[in-house]
């Protein structure tokens, strides 16, 4: 599953939400590593930040509680991938597509 990085919000001390978009389901989702929030090591080594693109194995069901649930996505953590293709310009030529509700 590729997911292009939307948000990265500190929480609390060190843990990280990260959200972000899966074109291939037109959803939003909120990879979660092994089901846990997000560490500033592991953002750092995944180049995690808004306009970069990950590549993630979904691992489990989401177990949080709605409205958070239809979005938490379980992922391995061991599988995660960097992947080229930052999107400089959001509003540009390089801005992922959008669609007319």
């Amino acid at each position: 599953m590729d997911i292009l990085i939307t948000d990265v919000t500190e929480m609390q001390h060190g843990n990280y939400c990260v959200a972000g978009w899966n074109a291939a389901e037109q959803r939003m989702v909120r990879p979660l590593p092994d089901g846990n929030n997000w560490t500033a090591q592991l953002l750092a080594k995944h180049r995690v930040a808004a306009g970069n693109t990950i590549r993630v194995v979904p691992k489990g069901a989401p177990t949080g509680t709605y409205p958070h649930r239809t979005e938490d996505t379980p992922i391995d953590s061991s599988a995660i991938q960097s992947v080229n293709g930052t999107f400089l310009d959001w509003l540009g030529r390089s801005a992922p597509p959008s669609r007319l509700i």
